[in-house]
């Protein structure tokens, strides 16, 4: 199955975006059978008082559109796919998960587990074990790709699961003003609040812009790091698999020696220089190398016209992040 067969439905959007929650449900014949197990499991009474302070019922006692995500009519599903090798043309497993957001999430997390394979190894009479991802990671990841989406979209989710990485796939992308750069301070502008809300009486969500320092928390010291892509309608975060980057550190020593064997000297002493911090500004570059700042912005323009590094910010504040590091 090709990959573009996934993404059917990613242009067909509702222009009104504000304030999808508290809409009222075009869906008034909804069940929650499946969210009354899940909110039992956690000792929680799912009766129309609960659902009326959460904003599934709304003041004239209409179902939401936030009752019709977590209800069992729920329309909005997540696909996965398990592309094996890494091209991401030809699909060897794919699963839609339908039915309430809730269920999802938790059929959806059991699915990746089965690729998040253990890697064992033996020292003396110890026996250590690594998952390819950290389950944390895979956790927040799920639950920002359901909590902050934009629902005036239609079609799936997608979470694509590569031998060497996961992709997971949003449809929204960062609110207006926010870049992906300012994650790193944990900035966030929750696009669903109620349904936060919802995830967080379950003790599935923590407070707003937690989850993406836990996951850079869960890749502290690694040579691969998570990444994140934005465009204006999708946002992709991506989790690298650490035990393949252990077996196959070839990998990446040989495609950076490819892209910086026709590197001058002072390019790749700055793409190093670059590559070991977390970002770099253009005055610290002058200052570290002792260039003009003609010469600086010209060595930064080739080193991004090579793809070895990208820019973010505007005017002052724009600084230099290794490829490697998109956060």
């Amino acid at each position: 199955m090709k990959i573009d067969e996934l993404s059917n439905g990613i242009l067909s959007k509702d222009s009104k975006t504000d304030h999808f929650e508290t809409r009222r449900s075009d869906n008034q014949e909804l069940t929650f059978i499946q969210a009354e197990g899940i909110f039992e499991k956690s000792q929680i009474r799912m009766d129309d008082e609960l659902k009326r302070s959460m904003g599934i019922i709304n003041d004239e006692g209409d179902f939401t559109n936030l009752g019709l995500l977590i209800s069992d009519q729920n329309c909005y599903s997540i696909t996965a796919a398990f592309i094996q090798g890494g091209s991401s043309l030809i699909c060897k497993f794919r699963e839609e998960f339908t039915g309430s957001i809730l269920k999802q999430c938790y059929a959806l997390y059991d699915y990746v587990d089965q690729f998040n394979r253990t890697r064992s190894e033996i020292e003396g009479l110890y026996r250590h074990d690594f998952r390819d991802y950290p389950l944390e990671a895979i956790r927040e990841a799920l639950m920002n790709a359901v909590v902050h989406r934009d629902y005036a979209f239609n079609g799936s989710t997608l979470i694509k699961i590569f031998e060497d990485r996961i992709e997971f796939l949003t449809f929204g992308g960062l609110p207006i003003g926010l870049t992906s750069s300012d994650l790193k301070f944990g900035i966030s502008v929750p696009r669903n609040l109620r349904l936060l809300d919802v995830f967080r009486r379950l003790n599935l969500a923590d407070s707003v812009g937690i989850g993406f320092k836990k996951i850079e928390r869960c890749y502290q010291g690694e040579r691969i790091q998570p990444s994140v892509d934005v465009t204006e309608n999708v946002f992709m975060l991506t989790l690298p698999n650490l035990n393949f980057d252990r077996e196959h550190p070839q990998i990446h020593s040989e495609s950076y020696v490819r892209e910086t064997e026709d590197l001058s000297e002072i390019e790749r002493s700055i793409a190093e220089f670059i590559g070991s911090k977390y970002e770099v500004s253009r005055k610290e570059l002058e200052t570290s190398f002792g260039l003009s700042q003609s010469r600086a912005v010209r060595t930064l323009n080739g080193l991004i016209d090579k793809g070895l590094i990208h820019s973010r910010g505007n005017g002052k504040n724009t600084v230099y992040v290794s490829k490697s590091k998109k956060w």
